[in-house]
């Protein structure tokens, strides 16, 4: 029986996905570092860096450009014989350079600029390939090395320069008397998310294929035309993939870097963001009266409630106030406010060809949200509206506007570059989920704006809905948060600070909630949102358009999924009914066990 349960269980550890570990394993391990001037390697700080990547044209580098270009934004070149060499290379602060060969040319070239950027040389191939260019080695400022000129090898080379692994590498032989064998600066830590395969987390296969059909299977049942499902391990990024069309006509098949519209996830990534780090900062007191920070409250009702109340949804307001519905003049949009030509005026976007003025947010919707009505008990009741509300009470402490300011601080840093509002403005429409068609109130299908009426009517920029992103940026926002609030050698916030918020406040009351963020049912039973693995310490939040994004301490677990299931109506329901993402969620539990 034992040599047949032996014999029964080979298949598994011996497939070809474990060859590719050990391969990923070898070539890791001979990634060395030979130079690093002033502590380069890992890049951090990529938001204020213009990064060129260029590539030699004796090998194909498009695995490194791609790998990289998950961390950063660049530009990539491939030098050809014809190149007027470096022509533009005064606008970048960064130069990555990729090659296999020497060349004398390009290297002399590049060294005038060793004292006015930074130049990082990636080579590759055997070791003894650079022994002439040894003395050239040695005056260069950072130099990566790996013996491998594989795809692989320059994948994985490329996330080592990024920190997704610390460099411990050394020389298996001597390249001259300043590297001999054995020679190798090591780095300390992994500072970003690692992209790799299950084997290296020990993710169970078979709760993996699990997940493959549910997925599957949520298209077929028309539950949503497409999805995104990410996983990530202590770090490591093991499960990444991207399910059905884009709409059920099947003509543009998903990606993972396409993007969605988060819905209500927004509420966690977006102005929760800023409002942490006021907190931290003493700007902001969770138990201050609400009128402190937004005076336009006062003598509403509300003006005593204190933001922890608001944040963890018992401050009696209601779901929601459709403030826009009295926006209609004779059966067209109250020209007042709205406009179909883009102006100075009417200079924020509602949909395509609907625009709207700014002061709208102060004149109309703040005053509705400030009179509507409060419930009559102060309990646990889901609501949009201290959300709506976010953007105002935080503007007095943001020196520039809402949706600039979380980008500066935020998605930039973390390398979030799909991440923000109106992404219409700033990404081809073939790369964004259409979601709606909205003929209710915008008359059209809702295609690269916000599907959310409130925050529609406020520009699409709001802290309920309007945030647009892929599982990959929101990954980097939630490992961040596991990283007790560093994340790309950049600490964001303390680890206290993202305690507290991501803490159930009331559990005595059976008010499950964090401040901003959802958590595990108090009590486990058949009908909770989360697996029944999901620990007290875990912490996320759900969208309407069939969105879930989930983070667990004790696990170290991220849970990502993305879709589009309000395409073509809100009225299916399907994901929901068919507990979609919670079966997910349950499986991805049991792969990590």
């Amino acid at each position: 029986m034992l040599a047949f349960v032996f014999v029964s269980c080979v298949p598994l550890w011996t497939s070809s996905s474990s060859a590719e570990w050990l391969e990923r394993q070898l070539i890791e391990s001979e990634i060395c570092l030979l130079q690093n001037q002033d502590n380069i390697i890992p890049l951090k700080d990529i938001e204020n860096e213009r990064v060129l990547i260029l590539s030699t044209p004796e090998t194909d580098f498009r695995a490194f450009k791609k790998t990289a270009l998950r961390y950063l934004k660049a530009d990539t070149l491939t030098l050809g014989s014809s190149d007027t060499l470096l022509r533009n290379l005064a606008y970048y602060t960064t130069v990555i350079i990729t090659t296999s060969r020497y060349d004398s040319y390009l290297w002399s070239i590049l060294k005038r600029y060793n004292s006015t950027k930074k130049l990082i040389f990636c080579l590759f191939g055997e070791q003894k390939s650079w022994h002439q260019s040894q003395t050239i080695l040695s005056s260069l400022p950072c130099v990566l090395l790996s013996a491998n000129n594989s795809p692989l090898a320059h994948e994985l080379s490329a996330q080592a320069l990024l920190g997704a692994f610390p460099i411990k590498g050394s020389s298996n032989g001597s390249l001259s008397p300043t590297y001999p064998e054995g020679y190798g600066i090591f780095t300390n830590k992994a500072i970003r998310l690692k992209y790799t395969i299950p084997e290296e987390v020990s993710a169970n296969p078979h709760y993996l294929k699990m997940i493959d059909s549910l997925a599957i299977n949520a298209i077929l049942r028309r539950a949503t035309p497409s999805c995104q499902v990410l996983l990530v391990k202590d770090g490591k990024v093991f499960y990444n993939k991207a399910f059905g069309y884009h709409t059920y006509d099947s003509l543009q098949k998903s990606e993972i870097t396409d993007i969605y519209d988060v819905a209500s996830v927004t509420k966690i990534t977006s102005g929760l963001l800023p409002l942490m780090q006021f907190y931290e900062q003493g700007k902001i007191h969770l138990d201050s009266p609400l009128v402190n920070y937004a005076s336009w409250l006062r003598g509403s009702g509300k003006d005593s409630f204190a933001l922890r109340e608001v944040l963890t949804h018992q401050a009696r307001l209601q779901a929601t106030v459709p403030f826009y519905t009295s926006d209609f003049k004779e059966g067209t949009l109250d020209p007042n406010y709205y406009s179909q030509d883009s102006s100075a005026t009417y200079s924020l976007a509602v949909a395509k060809n609907i625009f709207i003025k700014p002061s709208y947010y102060a004149e109309m919707a703040l005053p509705k949200l400030a009179k509507s009505r409060l419930m009559d008990k102060k309990s646990f009741h889901y609501s949009d509206l201290g959300f709506v509300m976010l953007p105002a009470l935080l503007d007095s402490f943001m020196n520039e506007p809402y949706p600039n300011y979380l980008e500066s601080q935020f998605y930039k840093p973390l390398g979030a570059w799909r991440t923000g509002f109106n992404p219409i403005y700033r990404f081809p429409i073939n790369q964004i989920l259409p979601t709606e068609l909205d003929m209710a109130f915008r008359k059209q299908l809702i295609h690269g704006y916000v599907h959310d009426e409130s925050a529609a009517v406020l520009g699409g920029y709001s802290s309920n809905a309007g945030l647009f992103s892929t599982a990959e940026d929101l990954a980097k926002i939630l490992q961040m948060l596991l990283n007790g609030g560093e994340y790309g050698g950049k600490q964001y916030f303390q680890p206290q600070t993202v305690q507290t918020f991501t803490s159930c406040q009331f559990c005595e009351t059976g008010n499950r909630r964090g401040l901003g963020f959802d958590k595990p049912s108090i009590q486990y039973s058949k009908s909770s949102h989360t697996a029944q693995e999901a620990s007290a310490a875990s912490f996320g939040h759900l969208g309407f358009t069939g969105t879930y994004i989930w983070a667990d301490p004790k696990y170290n677990l991220i849970y990502i999924f993305l879709s589009n299931r309000i395409y073509p109506t809100r009225e299916n329901n399907t994901l929901s009914e068919l507990r979609v993402r919670l079966r997910i969620m349950e499986a991805a539990y049991k792969a990590i066990k």
